[in-house]
């Protein structure tokens, strides 16, 4: 017989008994929340996205990295992570004088649409982002990327590099070792 009720029972009974978390937001206590963070703090979205664009220039501006005027190299792989980057660089760079972001952005995204086979679309949705955003950017592919010297220079990358890409993503069969070979060639 399963003995998961006999032994393992008080587990999820402690777990039915955790205390509900407040409903309100934490900072206007108005309107309800929609992001939970550290499992206690619950926020609506009107003051989680002003708090986490303010804690983001905050950072930057604490860590003194980044001087006035320089360029500063964003790497975008097309996630939402990603995308919520570049919105917060973009948010940053729109304040008033004294709140705004200091550095000049360059954006770069490597196509990696030879190993995943996905349609040309993917790269239009991230050029439009790109061209909406009003940043410098680059679309480098990425066969371009592994075997090129120059990568930015070059607008032309021959197909037996994106053939050997292929076939040496192809020979690798646990998806680890994929996994690891595209962060290594990245």
């Amino acid at each position: 017989m399963c003995s998961v009720n006999e032994e393992g029972a008080d587990a999820f009974e402690i777990l039915n008994h955790i205390e509900p978390l407040e409903l309100k937001c934490r900072k206007c206590l108005l309107e309800d929340g929609n992001v939970v963070l550290q499992k206690k703090y619950v926020y609506c979205k009107s003051c989680f996205v002003p708090m986490v664009t303010h804690k983001f220039r905050a950072t930057l501006g604490k860590s003194k990295l980044v001087n006035r005027g320089e360029r500063v190299l964003v790497c975008v792989s097309g996630s939402q992570s990603s995308v919520s980057l570049l919105h917060m660089v973009w948010t940053g760079l729109q304040q008033s004088t004294y709140k705004r972001l200091t550095f000049d952005p360059v954006v770069l995204y490597i196509d990696e649409s030879v190993l995943h086979n996905h349609p040309q679309d993917q790269q239009n949705k991230i050029k439009e982002l790109f061209e909406k955003y009003g940043f410098t950017y680059h679309i480098v592919k990425f066969a371009a990327a592994v075997y090129s010297d120059n990568c930015l220079s070059e607008d032309i990358y021959d197909d037996q590099y994106n053939y050997k890409l292929q076939n040496i993503f192809k020979n690798l069969s646990d998806l680890t070792l994929k996994e690891d070979m595209l962060m290594k060639l990245r």
